[in-house]
């Protein structure tokens, strides 16, 4: 229907424009039984809500900058891949803009401008707050959240992950599989990553009255060349080590890979548990059993209390939600010892 305007779309629902207003921007005010009827009618009529009135009215932009926070967080990370797919589906539904910026430096930053042009409701940091803009955002009212944060800080607002408990888990698994021997390779250019996840593989063990040695605990670079010494090192104690555990997938996959090239197969001579669930994790050889962390639900929960924050339904400081990874998805490459 051509020209249609929030009048004609009252005047069907037989309610004021304002209730339409309030249910085109997702805000308290109408009953249940009326924002369903204002919706039908909206899907029916195709009805389309002007953006430039709706940034007028009220004094938003419908824009979300989703940014890069910390050197080891990025937009081909499979592990945020996922996450960032969520937020885009929700953003679509309330109506806002998905804005993919990388800050490497915040004073020529896309971000940087859409502050002083008053052209950014919210802000999405992956990993790590970028601190040159978090004084900036804050003056100016503009929340924020740290998604996926490692080092939490109250004065943030974040949604994370308890690495220690996804270690502690995942050892427990290897353990209940009748392995004792279990070596960590966790990501050492990330300190509070890997000591969060040293810390859960240690309790593990500890628990089970298993005191791990030194020689089994490797902190590697994100990169390849990093894994293939650390497999190295592990050839020379495969006969001591019966698993190992990686703190992510791609770890976990390089480790395997680089394993194999030096004669030690997996999971004969050693069984390998991932961290994460990531797509790779299906697709390789052997598919990799995992640990995994729900990174959809991170994401929801990132963008919805980024949201709410924006329609001041919640404090703009002080909001943190830790997501559980709790579940083991068991493919081929950790085997059972019997004994």
């Amino acid at each position: 229907m051509a020209n249609i305007t929030i009048h004609d779309i009252a005047k069907r629902a037989k309610v004021s424009p304002a209730a339409v207003s309030y249910v085109i921007n997702d805000r308290p005010g109408v009953s249940k039984e009326t924002r369903e009827l204002i919706q039908k009618i909206i899907a029916e009529t195709g009805y389309t809500p002007n953006l430039s009135s709706r940034k007028l009215v009220l004094s938003k932009s419908f824009n979300i900058h989703i940014v890069i926070g910390s050197a080891f967080a990025s937009f081909d990370n499979l592990f945020y891949n996922t996450a960032i797919k969520s937020m885009m589906e929700v953003c679509m539904h309330k109506g806002y803009n998905l804005v993919l910026s990388n800050t490497e430096n915040y004073e020529i930053s896309p971000l940087k401008r859409a502050v002083l042009q008053k052209d950014v409701d919210g802000v999405i940091f992956l990993q790590d707050v970028v601190h040159g803009a978090v004084s900036e955002l804050r003056k100016r009212g503009i929340p924020y959240v740290v998604l996926d944060a490692h080092e939490r800080d109250e004065k943030h607002n974040s949604v994370y992950c308890d690495y220690a408990e996804v270690a502690y888990e995942a050892v427990n698994y290897l353990l209940s599989k009748g392995h004792k021997r279990i070596g960590f390779v966790g990501m050492k250019s990330i300190t509070e990553f890997y000591e969060s996840s040293c810390r859960g593989y240690k309790r593990a063990l500890a628990e089970a009255g298993i005191i791990p040695e030194n020689a089994w605990m490797h902190g590697v670079a994100d990169e390849e060349e990093s894994i293939r010494v650390c497999a190295a090192a592990m050839g020379d104690k495969a006969r001591e080590l019966t698993a190992v555990f990686c703190v992510t997938d791609v770890i976990a996959v390089t480790l395997m890979k680089q394993l194999s090239q030096i004669g030690i197969s997996v999971p004969e001579d050693i069984s390998v548990c991932g961290t994460d669930d990531v797509l790779i994790a299906q697709y390789c050889t052997p598919s990799l059993t995992t640990l995994e962390i729900d990174k959809r639900k991170m994401g929801e929960e990132a963008i919805h209390l980024l949201l709410r924050m924006i329609n001041g339904d919640l404090p703009s400081e002080g909001q943190n939600i830790c997501i559980r990874g709790e579940r083991v998805v068991e493919r081929e490459s950790v085997k059972t010892i019997r004994t």
